[in-house]
């Protein structure tokens, strides 16, 4: 199995009261949360690994301390990470010989 290294990036808020983000991403395969994280008021990107061939929902809401923003949401689709099959069978032959003749004469 592979896992595509991954980065969630969006632009914070501009309230001035914000005092923390959460970011939670969730693989719809099988419900499974593969982040979920408070990350500073400041904060405009978070890294993280996902599995290949899986849709991911990510959700991101900020806080005030008090009262948590509207959230909002994209869905991503990891495709499949690994290279297809080599070709086979692979061969060579010859199909016709040339007579060449020497230049200069």
């Amino acid at each position: 199995m592979k896992l595509a290294k991954m980065r969630a990036f969006w632009t914070p808020s501009v309230s001035q009261d914000v005092v923390s983000q959460r970011l939670v991403v969730v693989n719809e395969n099988n419900s499974e949360t593969v982040v979920d994280a408070v990350v500073s008021a400041q904060a405009s990107e978070y890294l993280f690994e996902a599995p290949e061939k899986t849709l991911l929902t990510l959700v991101l809401t900020c806080s005030d301390g008090t009262y948590e923003s509207d959230p909002v949401s994209t869905t991503f689709e990891v495709q499949d990470l690994q290279g297809p099959l080599s070709p086979t069978a692979l061969s060579a032959e010859v199909v016709e010989i040339i007579d060449v003749k020497p230049s200069g004469n």
